[in-house]
């Protein structure tokens, strides 16, 4: 299973500042360095309800 480190890895892409761009949307969203990844996985959770289907198992 995937850590919450490797799905944002995978679905988003840091735009600096503390943003982070979806790569599925577009959507910015703010993730203050050393908060942990929460509010980036909650909007793949609501947004993108078959986020999980997509990350690709190595």
């Amino acid at each position: 299973m995937a850590t919450n480190t490797d799905l944002c890895a995978f679905f988003f892409e840091h735009q600096g500042e503390g943003v982070h761009r979806c790569k599925i949307c577009g959507a910015d969203r703010k993730q203050p360095p050393g908060t942990g990844y929460s509010n980036l996985v909650s909007h793949l959770s609501s947004r993108h309800e078959d986020f999980r289907a997509s990350v690709i198992v190595l």
